[in-house]
């Protein structure tokens, strides 16, 4: 009885895990294949904008389906678009690498430079925000933080005049507090009139997380700091090792949906769920268009989409859930798998359909996969697996497969 409960629970915590599906599709940029989309911005009237990596910018109303292309923004020498913030559709900021920064003011865009501006650069533009006072600040990965007062004055933040033990600034994003939140390597500075905080996340943890990639604050104002070796929070009082989400991985993105689900997207594996304790994971691979890198992500502002960009000249667009609402809804049917108990190094099984077959150990760690790309009999090498007990499933479009294998 005891085993047949530990199979039971093992195969819904598999379940819960693989079988759920996204409704993925690829929106098409433009009318060119190759360009990487890098930047993702909506202004407060759900206008959406998209940078790509020749210097072209699109935008088309969430409600739409055409983008256009803005032809009156001419970056010139095909430099990336690495960044977009529509503060309003009069009120448009581009980052590149390579020409600076351009500023639509609802009339004309003009294009500021090291020549015209005095900026410290003309590369490595990556992210704007524009605080409560109406003053822009500017990340800059290597190079620092720029801010342009709203009198039009221009200010560098680097090693000299600032905390920054590397002028190098990942991330931005403006705080509910008024304050400036800013991620640099193992650092995180919090700007406030002036007055800047510095955490080491090194020293917080006992350990280099390496880089910071990517700022978030939730609508409790808890801040999220997404890193190379894991997910970490501040909720202006304590911060808190979110291990338990991330297992340690490289998280590069974050967003999160109106109904506290967390999204996250594990670098070059996928997309990672997580809804009061229930951790989904979605890996890309060749059957989906889930993807294995990003370097934009948002939900919009109707809370149905979550949007993300890079993936050849495509904007990913993730709608809800397919989720199945109770027992019934889910068809199963085991799989004739031998030899079993086995022995060998080769286990053979006869399929109806195609997917993926995953197998699992004893406590539900996923230890081999494989792709079923025909059906009948197939065959799937387990020269590798420990003695022990395993779970085998495969998901198809119709049904889920399920078995048991001792390998011996």
């Amino acid at each position: 009885m005891k085993k047949l409960l530990l199979f039971t629970s093992l195969f819904l915590l598999v379940y819960n895990i693989q079988s759920q599906t996204l409704d993925v599709k690829l929106e098409k940029i433009g009318d060119l294949s190759f360009p990487f989309v890098w930047a993702l911005a909506m202004d407060p009237d759900s206008n959406l904008y998209v940078g790509n990596d020749v210097g072209k910018l699109w935008t088309k109303h969430i409600k739409d389906t055409i983008w256009t292309e803005v032809t009156s923004l001419k970056v010139t020498n095909n430099v990336p678009i690495k960044g977009v913030s529509a503060f309003s559709k009069n009120d448009i900021w581009v980052c590149t690498y390579g020409q600076g920064l351009y500023n639509f003011d609802g009339t004309t865009w003009k294009n500021y430079t090291v020549t015209n501006a005095g900026l410290p650069t003309n590369d490595y533009y990556r992210k704007v925000i524009k605080d409560y006072d109406s003053n822009y600040w500017f990340a800059i990965s290597p190079g620092g933080l720029l801010k342009r007062g709203k009198d039009g004055t221009w200010t560098h933040y680097n090693t000299t005049n600032s905390p920054q033990t590397f002028a190098n600034i990942n991330s931005l994003i403006l705080s509910k507090d008024s304050s400036i939140w800013a991620s640099s390597s193992e650092k995180i500075f919090n700007i406030k009139k002036g007055v800047w905080t510095t955490y080491n996340l090194e020293k917080l943890f006992n350990y280099f997380p390496n880089g910071t990639n990517y700022l978030y604050e939730d609508q409790n104002g808890v801040l999220w700091v997404c890193a190379d070796y894991g997910l970490f929070t501040f909720d202006k009082l304590k911060w808190t090792d979110r291990s338990d989400i991330s297992d340690k991985k490289e998280i590069s993105l974050i967003s999160i949906d109106k109904s506290g689900s967390i999204w996250l997207l594990e670098y070059l594996k996928g997309l990672i769920r997580w809804n009061n304790g229930e951790k989904l994971s979605f890996y890309a691979n060749s059957s989906n268009n889930i993807p294995s890198q990003a370097w934009s992500i948002m939900v919009t502002s109707d809370n149905k989409k979550l949007m993300l960009g890079n993936r050849g000249a495509n904007l990913i667009i993730i709608n809800d859930e397919k989720i199945p609402t109770s027992a019934k809804d889910i068809q199963t049917e085991n799989i004739s798998l031998f030899p079993n108990p086995n022995s060998t190094d080769i286990l053979y099984f006869n399929l109806k359909e195609t997917g993926e077959i995953n197998i699992y150990n004893s406590v539900g760690q996923k230890v081999l996969t494989q792709k079923i790309e025909s059906i009948g009999n197939q065959t799937i090498s387990v020269e590798k697996l420990e003695l022990g007990t395993y779970f085998v499933q495969m998901v198809g479009k119709e049904k889920i497969y399920i078995g048991k294998i001792i390998k011996e």
